[in-house]
């Protein structure tokens, strides 16, 4: 990543944005709303490598960055309910599910850079939010897709990613609903 920062540095680019994950904050119990206030907090050795690399890109003042952390990743070839169908004992079922379609994050850069947002954290996310149980399930009954199991032995963790922040900043719609 310092190859990458310090060969930016050597150009005259002065807007960079870095496509991140809401990975960067940790589940709960209490399913808390993360909003762009809400600082990174997660401990998996991939979030702290995500939220490094946030710090390192912000820090810098040769360029402008915006952070922008899409939720789960969907699409037309691409569905998480396909990773998961016929598993057994699946963690987290009353977690919240926050995903966003492939068209919406398309979408959401290219008004980022057409509208100059910049030196922002945004988080990226359908404000649906059903459960993980419910959601998955009721994708692979409409799909004919195995259906998964779920484990109940622990209480769920989770958390719900709110967008609020970059709708209104933006004025953007979801096009996609998971």
């Amino acid at each position: 990543v310092m190859h990458l920062i310090y060969a930016v540095e050597k150009t005259q680019i002065k807007n960079v944005l870095y496509v991140s994950s809401t990975s960067v904050f940790k589940d709960n119990e209490n399913f808390p709303v993360i909003d762009d206030e809400i600082l990174p907090n997660a401990t998996s050795n991939t979030a702290l490598q995500l939220i490094e690399i946030e710090k390192m890109l912000q820090n810098n003042s040769h360029f402008n960055t915006t952070i922008l952390r899409f939720g789960g990743l969907f699409g037309t070839d691409r569905h998480p309910a396909t990773y998961i169908s016929g598993k057994e004992n699946i963690a987290n079922p009353d977690a919240p599910i926050n995903l966003i379609h492939r068209d919406d994050c398309i979408n959401i850069i290219l008004n980022i850079i057409g509208k100059n947002v910049w030196n922002l954290s945004l988080n990226a996310a359908h404000p649906n939010h059903p459960t993980k149980k419910a959601y998955y399930t009721d994708y692979c009954k409409h799909h004919n897709l195995p259906l998964p199991t779920f484990n109940f032995q622990e209480k769920s963790k989770g958390k719900i990613i709110d967008s609020s922040t970059m709708v209104q900043l933006l004025n953007y719609t979801f096009k996609q609903a998971p």
